[in-house]
């Protein structure tokens, strides 16, 4: 009879065992799924960061390159007429048809895809104004809009404040006049 006891014992400690693995590894992989689940959200977030700075960095870049231009052909007379006096309202005039060439106009949307992926971001420009308490600054503001696909989008709003070159009426008349 102890012979079958024993047995009995050695069959509940087979048992024990084999519940305590089974517990052990659904643990496992429980926390392996969560960590993976995890990395790609992690990673979303890291490639709706890196498509703002593109779209943060597109529009910075524009900017720069429209007002250099509007600068620039501030006193050629090949540019659009703008029906204005004073010559910070015709830089603005000037700067905004510049800006147009880059396809960033006040509220028109600006898609750009990358490659076949359905990473994207769209630029908004909301409003290009002088500021309210110089005359010298442009106010150009601006949302970009990253997207990966329908699950994941991040928006950030962003004001860029650009210094008009120092343009006086002088230097206007002298090189229209000269």
């Amino acid at each position: 009879m102890k012979e079958k006891n024993e047995a009995g014992y050695t069959l509940v400690l087979v048992l024990l065992t084999i519940t305590l693995i089974f517990i052990f590894s659904l643990t496992l992989i429980s926390n392996v799924l969560n960590s993976a689940n995890q990395n790609k959200k992690t990673e979303q977030k890291i490639q709706l960061n890196r498509l703002l700075e593109m779209g943060i960095t597109y529009v910075e870049e524009s900017v720069d390159k429209a007002s250099s231009d509007a600068a620039t052909n501030l006193h050629s007379e090949s540019l659009p007429a703008c029906d204005l006096t004073s010559l910070p309202d015709k830089y603005v005039c000037y700067f905004k048809d510049e800006l147009k060439s880059y396809k960033l106009a006040p509220n028109q949307e600006l898609n750009r895809t990358l490659g076949e992926k359905p990473e994207q971001f769209k630029i908004v420009i909301e409003s290009i104004k002088q500021a309210e308490n110089d005359n010298n600054t442009i106010e150009i503001t601006y949302t970009v809009t990253a997207s990966l696909g329908t699950d994941a989008i991040e928006s950030t709003k962003n004001i860029i404040e650009l210094k008009m070159k120092e343009l006086t009426s002088s230097d206007y008349d002298n090189s229209n006049n000269g």
